[in-house]
């Protein structure tokens, strides 16, 4: 399982924004997010047979989003946990838009 993590906006001194990829043995993960005030922004490509851990800084459940959709209502998404500021969210292969705030 690939682990991809946002910094948090309280890490101001990190960069505003980044795009890359991480091989694994089901391929490439690709991810490019960026801050959005006290979120964030995240594009995120999944090889399939693969899956991934998410950390997002997120104030609630309800402000974590994918596709402009309450994360928890999509298929392939389950909330683990919202705590701290970040949401932990694991998600299986696909494409997918997270927002949060």
């Amino acid at each position: 399982m690939a682990r991809l993590e946002c910094p948090p906006p309280s890490q101001p001194a990190g960069p505003a924004r980044a795009t890359g990829s991480m091989p694994t043995i089901a391929g490439p993960v690709q991810v490019s997010w960026q801050r959005r005030g006290a979120g964030a922004a995240l594009d995120l490509a999944v090889p399939a047979n693969a899956s991934a851990l998410v950390h997002l800084p997120a104030a609630d459940r309800s402000s974590v989003r994918e596709g402009g959709v309450a994360a928890a209502r999509v298929p392939g998404v389950a909330v683990y946990s919202i705590g701290g500021g970040m949401a932990v969210l694991s998600v299986g292969s696909g494409t997918y838009r997270f927002t949060s705030a």
